[in-house]
């Protein structure tokens, strides 16, 4: 689907009418940016809801701001919640926000635009990570999860100062560890 082929979609009806989406961040958002963005792009007003598990992250971050932003351009009408949790103990606010969003059934649709290299991952970690998705599937949420702008390299950085740890070799093919679940829709390619 390019930005081009939502046209009919919209033509058709489905405009997330009825339809609850969660976003997953692990840092706050700039709720006054998505309304600008709405405005300025000629959507209606819709105001995320937003959910915080546990104290707000002090970090506001453009990551759930354009994930928020995304999935209230693509679907106009749908309710969207942004899940916000920030790290406790040895958990991330990532897999905090994904356990809250499927315990509290947050959305009929779970988006995460967010990476971990999957040779990184711990066996116990990945396994976690596969549990919660296969509790979502069971629920009958659709878990939308971005497989990366790198494809089949997925541990590259992708922009050179970018550089995060990680163990495996920058040439062996790997994928996004949050998007390699059979219950994911892996979906890539954040360029236009």
């Amino acid at each position: 689907l390019s930005l081009h082929d939502a046209l009919p979609i919209y033509e058709a009806n489905l405009r997330g009418n009825g339809v609850t989406i969660a976003v997953i961040a692990d840092s706050n958002l700039a709720i006054e940016d998505i309304v600008s963005f709405r405005e300025e792009t000629g959507l209606p007003a819709n105001p995320p809801e937003l959910i915080f598990n546990g104290p707000p992250a002090a970090v506001v971050d453009s990551e759930p701001t354009l994930d928020t932003s995304w999935s209230g351009a693509i679907a106009p009408e749908a309710r969207i919640r942004a899940v916000l949790s920030g790290p406790a103990g040895t958990s991330t606010g990532l897999d905090l926000s994904e356990l809250y969003a499927v315990d509290n059934n947050v959305g009929d649709v779970i988006t995460e635009s967010y990476s971990a290299c999957e040779p990184d991952l711990s066996a116990a970690h990945q396994q976690q990570l596969s549990a919660i998705r296969e509790q979502a599937a069971a629920q009958g949420m659709t878990w939308i999860a971005a497989a990366g702008d790198n494809g089949a390299y997925g541990c590259i950085p992708f922009h050179t100062e970018n550089t995060f740890p990680t163990t495996a070799p920058t040439d062996m093919p790997a994928v996004n560890g949050r998007a390699s679940s059979p219950y994911v829709v892996a979906v890539g390619g954040t360029q236009f």
